[in-house]
């Protein structure tokens, strides 16, 4: 590192990442305890030189897709509900495997995801309501104007010949 430049700084040449963590905690968590998990999450990521960007609130939980299980003391117990929650924060890119080691190794996370991101969110959260239709003038012709009569097969058959070119 350059000199001077204390640890939690950046030198120069340094560039934060934005990255998204999505997790599920343990459901046999107290829901009164669930601010405080967030909050060792988040020390992990402030330890680590991370800069909180947003995050959805309190974990909710959720019915999970399928059955995951986790190893806790020497049992392994499967669960089908989960509290959810993510943050988005920057970080630089090579403290970014230390907080999945660390991660890793909580013991109330059923399991986590740690991507890279971007700062704005192009995500369409409303549906429009009334779509603009547009409708282009038709051209006006002749044959257009005039009544159309039925046609016969014969001249059917006429118009054909005089488009195929023997």
């Amino acid at each position: 590192m350059a000199e001077g430049v204390k640890n939690n700084e950046l030198s120069v040449g340094d560039e934060l990442g934005v990255y998204e963590l999505g997790f599920h905690l343990l459901p046999i968590i107290a829901e009164e305890n669930l601010v405080g998990e967030v909050s060792n999450i988040k020390s992990v990521i402030e330890k680590n030189g991370g800069l909180f960007i947003g995050e959805e609130g309190a974990p909710k939980s959720i019915k999970l897709a399928y059955e995951m299980s986790k190893v806790i003391g020497n049992e392994k117990k499967v669960f089908d509900t989960a509290y959810f929650g993510w943050i988005k924060f920057e970080a630089n890119p090579g403290s970014v495997s230390k907080m999945k080691t660390e991660l890793g190794r909580m013991e109330n996370i059923l399991r986590f995801l740690l991507v890279k991101s971007v700062r704005e969110s192009k995500m369409i959260f409303r549906k429009p309501s009334m779509v603009p239709s547009i409708s282009l003038p038709k051209e006006k012709s002749k044959e257009s104007s005039k009544e159309k009569e039925p046609i016969s097969e014969v001249q059917v058959d006429k118009a054909i010949d005089e488009l195929v070119v023997e």
